[in-house]
């Protein structure tokens, strides 16, 4: 069963054409163009993803919760790759943290 999750566009009052696509095998895509072409995120794209998940001027608030449904798929598929996105979501909890603002990262699995 694929995934998927919309990526926020700023400047858009809809969910615009960006998505991530988790496979079944916990692989991760990337499309800016809904659909029409796919980058599978590999480490080329980690550092685009702490700046994601610690660059969020666009959205101000008080608090921030990330969630991520099913991540034992892709740390099964993949442990290395899992090792590097875990170390990813940890840095940026605590870089929201030494700015006063929470940032929860929510595993949600199976067990």
């Amino acid at each position: 069963m694929l995934r998927e999750y919309t990526v926020l566009t700023p400047e858009m009052a809809t969910r615009g054409a960006r998505r991530l696509v988790i496979g079944n095998a916990g692989e991760i895509y990337y499309t800016d163009d809904h659909y029409l072409t796919f980058q599978k995120i590999s480490e080329q794209y980690w550092d685009a993803l702490k700046e994601c998940i610690t660059d969020l001027d666009w959205c101000p608030a008080a608090r921030y919760i990330l969630i991520y449904d099913y991540p034992e798929a892709f740390s099964k598929a993949e442990p290395e790759q899992w090792k590097i996105a875990y170390d990813i979501l940890r840095s940026a909890v605590e870089y929201w943290q030494e700015i006063d603002i929470p940032l929860e990262v929510l595993l949600i699995g199976e067990s």
